[in-house]
């Protein structure tokens, strides 16, 4: 009787886990259908870069490894002075230091320049956490916190997850017009947990 009683308990509790899991898992779906209609509506993105947005981009939102090693961070508490110390060096180095190589080849770096390896239309993605502060990217950029720029806070939306759109800009590295999007890292929950700028051609 008891073992009847145990079995059923553990299938009551491997239900509960499995509908808490697909309870998660819509409510970040909910988040990505959101940027996704947000992205469809701004009339200032090209008809071409929407349907790459959606169908290349935005998987990036729940990519596991950038969501883990974006968590990891988020998870080191770094105080918002050691940022802007860490910014102001960064913003000052003229040679490469150990903060710019560890951002540009750990593992959530492997994992956007993997992905991006298949977006060909893309010049640069830089990670940042919950505070703006870089997590990986796949070339170096003028700034290592983003945590007071629109980018970040418009894709970040306290938590929620938003859609940032900027303005097309000639890119020198590229030598093309380029045009940056910002969008959020997202959770089982639904939570975003920090966010990413990805830049793509627009001619």
């Amino acid at each position: 009787m008891k073992r009847i009683v145990s079995l059923t308990a553990a299938i009551s509790l491997a239900i509960c886990v499995c509908a808490m899991a697909e309870d998660a898992k819509a409510k970040s779906a909910e988040v990505v259908g959101k940027i996704s209609a947000a992205i469809d509506a701004n009339a200032g993105i090209p008809d071409g870069t929407k349907k790459l947005l959606k169908e290349k981009v935005l998987p990036l939102c729940t990519n596991a490894v950038l969501l883990k090693e974006t968590k990891d961070q988020n998870a080191k508490n770094i105080a918002l002075d050691a940022i802007k110390k860490d910014e102001a060096a960064w913003a000052a180095a003229e040679d490469e230091t150990p903060l710019i190589k560890e951002k540009l080849n750990n593992a959530c770096a492997q994992e956007v320049k993997k992905a991006l390896a298949s977006i060909p239309e893309a010049v640069e993605c830089f990670v940042k956490d919950k505070q703006g502060a870089s997590v990986g990217q796949n070339r170096l950029t003028s700034s290592y916190w983003h945590g007071e720029k629109p980018k970040f806070k418009e894709a970040y939306n306290e938590g929620k997850g938003g859609l940032y759109v900027g303005k097309p800009e000639f890119d020198k590295s590229s030598n093309a017009k380029c045009q940056q999007f910002g969008l959020p890292i997202i959770d089982a929950d639904g939570a975003a947990v920090g966010t990413f700028v990805i830049g793509i051609k627009t001619e």
